[in-house]
């Protein structure tokens, strides 16, 4: 797709950033914003911050039209968070590019497995996370909001 590049976060979006998840998040989710469960957001720099963790952004023509970010859990795991594609971009193969770059970096920081959290009525992106090897697990965290979870051995 012309015009399209994976970025990491840098100091020159992260309100752009903040902007985009928060539309996704409480505007087409309609979920209320929440302190504790959404601190990552008010912090994405800390919270992603390398060599534990990466944010990445599909930018086209320089505007966020996807994100995803991957940060430590513990010595061995790490979560998946944020992985979410502009409306009118989806179904394109871009959550398949994000979620492959982000295994990759887990890979190399040595992480043994992936988490996730997610919502059922989210179809496919159950379907692209199953194909991609993760499986139900039990709840690791206190994300009220998610229904599912996910993990993926590396």
């Amino acid at each position: 797709m012309a015009g399209i590049e994976i970025k990491n976060l840098s100091n020159s979006y992260i309100e752009a950033t903040k902007e985009f998840i928060n539309s996704i998040l409480y505007g087409e989710f309609g979920f209320k914003p929440n302190k504790e469960l959404d601190d990552d957001i008010f912090n994405l720099e800390d919270s992603y911050r390398p060599p534990n963790g990466t944010f990445l952004l599909i930018l086209k023509d320089k505007e966020i039209i996807g994100t995803a970010g991957l940060r430590k859990l513990s010595e061995e795991s790490a979560e998946l968070k944020r992985m979410f594609i502009k409306e009118e971009y989806r179904g394109q193969g871009l959550g398949a590019t994000l979620l492959r770059k982000l295994i990759d970096f887990a890979k190399k920081q040595n992480y043994k497995k992936i988490f996730l959290d997610s919502d059922r009525s989210l179809k496919a992106a159950k379907t692209l996370y199953t194909k991609f090897g993760f499986v139900e697990t039990e709840r690791y965290n206190n994300n009220f909001r998610a229904d599912i979870f996910m993990v993926k051995k590396l």
